[in-house]
């Protein structure tokens, strides 16, 4: 595969969590949330943690940034409501996506669970 640069002078975005989701999804035979919510979210209560949400919850929704430090102008990463054309940690705008959206508490447990060796509260995380 031809690279756009040489290693270690640019840095770009990838398509490779991208293969990695599809490869999942074949390996699990499920779709990636399916399989991310069996081993990843299930265990550590992170019950609001998925690749988009419902209206129900627009109140609820945080960007990295308001506006853009230097022109001001509104910054939305992803649209958190849309259900994105494919499931990965990446994508980009050509795949209307870039990754989870999550709740404090959800992103909380995720740290917990991190930093615990695998355990929070009691409960085995993964």
């Amino acid at each position: 595969m031809p690279l756009l640069c040489q290693p270690g002078t640019e840095w770009n975005y990838s398509r490779s969590t991208d293969i990695l989701g599809r490869l999942i999804e074949v390996v699990a035979g499920k779709t990636l949330a399916a399989f991310l919510t069996r081993t990843h979210f299930g265990a550590p209560a992170m019950a609001e943690t998925a690749f988009h949400t419902g209206s129900e919850n627009a109140d609820r929704l945080a960007e990295a940034f308001a506006a853009d430090p230097w022109t001001g102008e509104k910054v939305q990463l992803f649209n958190m409501l849309e259900k994105p054309a494919m499931e990965s940690g990446g994508g980009g705008a050509h795949l209307n996506h870039d990754g989870l959206c999550a709740v404090l508490p959800d992103a909380a447990q995720w740290a917990a669970c991190s930093t615990a060796s695998g355990s929070s509260a009691a409960r085995r995380c993964n």
